[in-house]
């Protein structure tokens, strides 16, 4: 029979396996370029637009959709 900590440790491990196996592991290919929206040269763009541009862009989306909705 297993102790409380061996039967702890079970789950905390089948917590784990399952949250790993949801994570959405795509992550887009991006090139080295100009980034459309702040037209800074950037090592990586992925839809046209760098990492601050795009993070700011998912801000203003969350943002309009609190207010919309």
């Amino acid at each position: 029979m297993a102790d409380p900590v061996d039967m702890a440790t079970d789950i905390v491990a089948e917590h784990l396996a399952r949250g790993l196996a949801s994570i959405n592991a795509a992550v887009p290919a991006g090139q080295p370029g100009e980034c459309d929206a702040c037209f800074e040269h950037m090592p990586r763009i992925v839809g046209g637009m760098c990492a601050p541009c795009r993070d700011r862009a998912a801000k203003m989306r969350n943002l309009r959709g609190r207010t919309d909705g």
